[in-house]
């Protein structure tokens, strides 16, 4: 009987439909939140975005023979810096990648050097 009448106090308290309306929103936020973590798997991360070597080209304005003078140690034109290449198999023949973020930054530090 006693909690009984704690209820009816509480309810008539001022406060009471405040405090009513920030239950339920806590309450929906905490469902939310599971329904989030339960579908994790559809949230994407950011993979690093790559080009082929025909592309890089076009990213860089680099002609084809300057493009892989720049990467080769024994060029009068090979620059050190230049974005490193990969592969994503195992062939040698395979296709040439490069990051998209590495050429761009390479492309503006180039850029920066210019002179005024």
């Amino acid at each position: 009987m006693k909690s009984n009448l704690k209820a009816r106090e509480a309810e008539t308290h001022p406060l009471y439909p405040m405090i009513l309306r920030l239950f339920q929103e806590v309450q929906s936020l905490k469902t939310l939140i599971r329904e989030t973590a339960a579908n994790d798997d559809c949230i994407e991360t950011p993979r690093p975005k790559f080009v082929c070597a025909n592309e890089a080209m076009k990213l860089t304005g680099c002609r084809k023979s300057k493009f892989w003078a720049r990467q080769n140690p024994k060029h009068a034109s090979w620059d050190p810096t230049f974005p490193l290449k990969f592969k994503l198999g195992d062939s040698e023949n395979g296709p040439t990648y490069y990051y998209v973020d590495e050429l761009n930054a390479w492309v503006n530090s180039r850029a920066s050097r210019r002179v005024h």
